[in-house]
């Protein structure tokens, strides 16, 4: 499977199953939540989400995530499995929506790198 590791592989990997290296971030929305289904079919919805930052600055978002990953990988190198997609489709124009970024969707698996 192919490594992603800094912001210049996104666009060469978007759509592709990959699996993305760097530190793990979290994110608090505050009082906006995200809902997302898990890669086992239940749905989760948290007003944290998880980022995966490269050295280089560049990150790509989970999402949400079960708070007990949120809790024991924030901050350390990690290895995320799941499909690219380097500019995810918005919402219609009339939809709040913050710009999309890099996400990877369908997650596998998140582990300590």
């Amino acid at each position: 499977m192919t490594d992603v590791a800094r912001t210049s592989d996104i666009a060469a990997f978007d759509g592709r199953e990959v699996t993305v290296r760097g530190r793990y971030a979290v994110l608090d929305m505050g009082r906006h939540r995200l809902t997302t289904t898990l890669a086992d079919g239940t749905t989760l919805t948290s007003n944290r989400v998880a980022q995966i930052v490269f050295p280089d600055g560049g990150f790509v978002e989970l999402g949400a995530r079960p708070a007990e990953e949120l809790d024991s990988l924030e901050g350390r190198d990690v290895a995320a499995r799941g499909t690219l997609v380097a500019s995810p489709p918005r919402q219609p124009e009339w939809v709040a929506q913050p710009d999309t970024v890099p996400t990877l969707m369908a997650v596998q698996e998140v582990l300590a790198d």
